[in-house]
């Protein structure tokens, strides 16, 4: 309730243990992080296989480019 109502400021090893809590950075929970966006593991690891799709497709149209001239 203090720390809601600025009355006192929560310590460094309060913060630490709020982001641990929350699963944010400190910064977030002190404004400095303005967008945050959770995602699970396996969404994650679908992320980084999609870029590495999207990197090949990449890679072929630039040969493509190249072939061609």
């Amino acid at each position: 309730e203090n720390y809601e109502s600025g009355k006192t400021n929560p310590d460094y090893e309060t913060l630490i243990k709020f982001a641990k809590i929350y699963e944010v950075s400190i910064d977030y929970l002190l404004g400095q992080e303005k967008d945050i966006i959770v995602i699970s593991k396996e969404e994650y690891n679908f992320l980084l296989e999609l870029k590495k799709i999207i990197n090949k497709i990449e890679l072929r149209e630039k040969n493509k480019k190249a072939n061609f001239k």
